[in-house]
């Protein structure tokens, strides 16, 4: 019967602990991942709205990076491929269709579009 050394016993009893001590490392590293919401100039703004209109009117796909807030003035950028199906001028939103997954994404919160 082989030993269990001192080291391999403490790598053990982490990966088994309980739940709480193993999601305090996972959100301390979403936490670091953070980043405040990116300023956009207005000359970006228009290029990316006409690229948006543009996929919609032609449809072809673009990737779209948004900022999801998160707390406070932090947050992620989500980024995802599709086409533009709709544009929802009431809400200030499109909709993005890549296959069967859909996002509705907020104009306003849009920090990159390309080709």
């Amino acid at each position: 019967m082989r030993s269990v050394s001192k080291k391999d016993s403490m790598f053990v009893s982490r990966r088994f602990g309980p739940p709480e001590q193993r999601e305090f490392p996972l959100a301390r590293e979403a936490a670091q991942k953070l980043v405040p919401r990116p300023e956009i100039t207005e000359e970006q703004r228009a290029e990316m709205h006409f690229r948006i209109y543009d996929s919609v009117q032609y449809d072809y796909r673009i990737t779209v990076q948004w900022f999801q807030p998160v707390r406070a003035e932090l947050g992620m950028i989500a980024s995802a491929r599709g086409v533009v199906k709709a544009i929802d001028a009431a809400n200030i939103r499109f909709q993005l269709v890549d296959g069967e997954r859909v996002w509705w994404i907020g104009v306003e919160d849009v920090v990159g579009v390309k080709k």
